[in-house]
């Protein structure tokens, strides 16, 4: 089985036993967002508060195996020091998880607001733009239609806020290419955050997957149950 980085294997799912490497952070993210407040920083952030807590598993556990190998006593924190950490690697992992979530949302929610052409303002704008899409429905085959969207006037109506591809006879995939390739014409630099998002994602993913398993691997050691017990109620007070 392959090992990532720093000795952590990342599953991608359980009893799979697959694995993935955790994944450098790239350094052009660093060029681009490193002094700013954005989406890819905040990303990035999570990352490093996960890859300290990566690292700090991952020294004990070469030093346990060490000590193991030698017949000698491990130095590392004690019982009572590892379940305390352990507990606040818990609330730490399950608060990167919740920040990412957030953080996702975010990016789809703002790239799908970017629209590829303004919306028509008058009644002549939207009667031509409905005449455009007749005439792409009414087209004799793919290629005819596909030679039609090459004009800027078909394109526009075919894309236009709030038209569905049947109206304009495109199979839904076209219909996204189109929308994909004018949305990078029209907002190179948010849809290049969406890329760069995506990637930073995938590379996040990785690293909360390796820390899940140090998680378990602890949990296991010190006896720690991996799901904590829900509270009881309280009893009811009878008067």
């Amino acid at each position: 089985m392959a090992k990532a980085p720093l000795g952590v294997t990342v599953k991608d799912a359980p009893g799979l036993g697959g694995s993935k490497p955790l994944g450098a952070w790239p350094p052009e993210f660093t060029q681009r967002y490193g002094m700013q407040d954005s989406f890819i920083a905040r990303v990035g952030g999570i990352r490093k508060t996960a890859l300290k807590h990566l690292q700090h598993y991952d020294a004990q556990n070469t030093e346990l195996q060490a000590a193991k190998v030698a017949g000698r006593a491990a130095n590392v924190s004690d019982v009572h020091a590892r379940t305390r950490r352990l507990q606040e690697v818990k609330q730490a992992r399950d608060e990167a998880y919740a920040r990412r979530n957030v953080i996702s949302e975010q990016v789809a929610s703002q790239t799908m607001a970017l629209k590829p052409f303004e919306a028509p303002k008058t009644a002549h704008e939207i009667a031509m733009q409905a005449e455009y899409r007749s005439v792409l429905r009414s087209a004799p085959d793919d290629k005819a239609r596909a030679q039609l969207l090459q004009s800027f006037e078909y394109r526009q109506a075919a894309l236009a806020d709030g038209a569905h591809a049947s109206l304009s006879g495109i199979s839904p995939v076209t219909f996204d290419r189109l929308r994909h390739q004018e949305l990078l014409r029209v907002h190179p630099e948010a849809m290049q955050v969406a890329a760069d998002h995506e990637v930073a994602d995938e590379i996040l993913e990785t690293h909360l997957k390796a820390l899940d398993a140090m998680i378990e691997t602890e949990s296991r050691a010190l006896g720690v149950p991996l799901v904590e017990p829900k509270a009881k109620p309280a009893a009811p007070e009878w008067e």
